[in-house]
């Protein structure tokens, strides 16, 4: 029970009145940092909500973890591992003279967390912060028979950061222009088909509870 509750919970359409309105997605890309030393898949996970034709609210949800281990001929090495999650609301837009293959662009907010250890022959850098940042989409659909289907990229950021050497006295700043960087793609279930497996899935143990229960 508590599965399917959150489940439920996952899946905003479960009000019958605005079923048609939402539309779950599943997604897949190729994620890096900002510096670009981690590269590696990376799900996503989400739901849109259909204001009008044009424009729609989309969240979701984007892990991505990856890990670096080198070691050169002349004694140089790197190692580390990089972890982030993302999870952002944005406002979407629908444009294009296709209505059946419309680009798209999306801007909104992230809170995302990140952990990275970073450890070379000149040092070692730690990181570990969560914040809130600006975040950009923007692509392609392509409207199939009754789903859809996405090429996309997604940013999250800016990120400035503010240092003072405590001995010199010395302020620098440092920016990130895109803290997290991907490309992929997004499957998209429109309305009440994405949730007939989710209903048959929480209706089965609830049955069974019922019958036994009297």
């Amino acid at each position: 029970m508590r599965i399917c509750f959150l489940l439920w919970g996952c899946f905003l359409c479960c009000g019958t009145s605005a079923q048609k309105r939402f539309e779950q997605f599943v997604g897949l890309h190729v994620m890096t940092d900002a510096q670009g030393y981690f590269f590696g898949p990376a799900p996503q996970l989400g739901t849109d909500y259909q204001l009008s034709d044009a424009w729609a609210l989309s969240a979701y949800v984007h892990p991505f973890y990856a890990r670096v281990d080198r070691q050169y001929t002349n004694g140089d090495f790197e190692k580390g591992y990089f972890l982030s999650v993302n999870a952002a609301l944005l406002g979407e837009y629908n444009f294009g003279p296709n209505k059946r293959a419309p680009f798209f662009i999306g801007a909104g907010i992230c809170y995302q967390f990140i952990e990275s250890r970073w450890v070379d022959n000149f040092g070692r850098i730690d990181i570990d912060r969560s914040m809130l940042l600006p975040c950009l989409r923007l692509g392609k659909q392509w409207k199939l028979s009754r789903n859809s289907l996405t090429a996309e990229i997604n940013a999250v950021g800016p990120y400035e950061e503010t240092d003072i050497d405590p001995v010199l006295g010395v302020t620098s700043r440092y920016i990130e222009f895109a803290t997290t960087f991907s490309i992929g793609c997004r499957y998209i279930f429109s309305g009440k088909r994405c949730l007939a497996p989710l209903l048959r899935l929480c209706n089965k143990p609830l049955a069974h509870e019922s019958h036994h229960s009297k």
